[in-house]
């Protein structure tokens, strides 16, 4: 029975030390989607990094990516705006850990995560991994209950990895306007997005009280107690939505708000039906506004935050 458990565990140290030396020659090849959507944050990160004084900042998902024009917001309140927006399958602890480490004395925070982001939440693996790459920086900011199955996925993206670094790297991707290029220096994807292209519109976005998980909030109000200590103020705010899409009722979206309003330790400055807006202003998908709806609902959220912030 001895020597079995010796086999096994010799078998166990060896199986590990084997995945662990393709993780480390995994990391040895270099970033190979350096100019993908996602790398989009090392530039935010940057931006939010070298501005000294007070500034704003806006938190959440792609709808935020595609849904801010910070030009209007700078303008309009005269304080440095970044766009920390990156796609909702990353999380929004993880985008909460991001935007701790570079919140400081009178900044403002805007929270305005998408609607599934308030339910029991899982990062997207391949998403994940092609926007850590090789950052340490962003690894320590991925959720801590998430890294085992990020590291269970870790061979599929080395093979991934290595495939692109064969290839030259920064792979065009299906979407070849889903680029770091096309993002401003605030942050906004400010590629020009003229209409709604989606053919078929489903009625799959469910906003229901029910729908929201204990873990979420607790995590928001982390974050806002940290922010407190440090001088920052956080608002939240609702998400710009196609009102094609929704799959509740007017109550039920009440029902939503008033739950939210009572479980979060900060200010809520706007109502869900202010951004529940006509599919003309949505681009590709549920969350994703074109050119011309991203300046409505940064006139919408400029007057929300007129009327309770400044």
């Amino acid at each position: 029975m001895k020597k079995f458990v010796l086999k096994l565990g010799l078998f166990v140290v060896l199986v590990v030390g084997i995945y662990l030396s393709g993780v480390a020659a995994g990391q040895l090849l270099p970033p190979q989607y350096t100019n993908s959507f996602n790398a989009s944050l090392l530039d935010k990160m940057e931006r939010a990094e070298d501005i000294e004084e007070p500034k704003l900042l806006v938190i959440g998902g792609s709808n935020i990516v595609f849904g801010i024009n910070s030009r209007l917001l700078e303008e309009e309140f005269q304080m440095p705006v970044v766009n920390m927006g990156v796609n909702a399958g990353m999380m929004s602890e993880f985008q909460l850990n991001v935007a701790k480490k570079y919140i400081r004395e009178g900044d403002i925070v805007i929270l305005g995560f998408e609607y599934g982001a308030y339910t029991s939440e899982q990062m997207n693996p391949t998403t994940a991994w092609y926007t850590i790459e090789n950052y340490p920086e962003l690894w320590r900011c991925v959720p801590n209950m998430e890294k085992p199955a990020l590291l269970r996925f870790y061979p599929y993206y080395f093979g991934e990895k290595l495939i692109a670094f064969l290839k030259g790297g920064d792979q065009i991707p299906d979407q070849p306007e889903y680029v770091r290029t096309n993002f401003d220096e605030y942050g906004d994807f400010s590629f020009y997005r003229k209409e709604n292209v989606r053919k078929d519109i489903a009625r799959n976005t469910v906003i229901q009280e029910a729908e929201i998980e204990d873990n979420v909030i607790e995590k928001i109000n982390e974050f806002c107690e940290e922010a407190g200590k440090k001088g920052v103020t956080v608002y939240l705010t609702f998400p710009a939505l196609d009102e094609e899409c929704v799959a509740s009722s007017p109550q039920d979206i009440e029902e939503f708000e008033k739950k939210i309003r009572e479980s979060v330790d900060c200010p809520v400055i706007s109502r869900c039906h202010t951004y529940i807006m006509e599919s003309k202003f949505f681009y590709d998908t549920n969350y994703h506004l074109n050119t011309e709806g991203a300046k409505i609902r940064t006139k919408l959220l400029i007057s929300d935050m007129r009327d309770k912030i400044f």
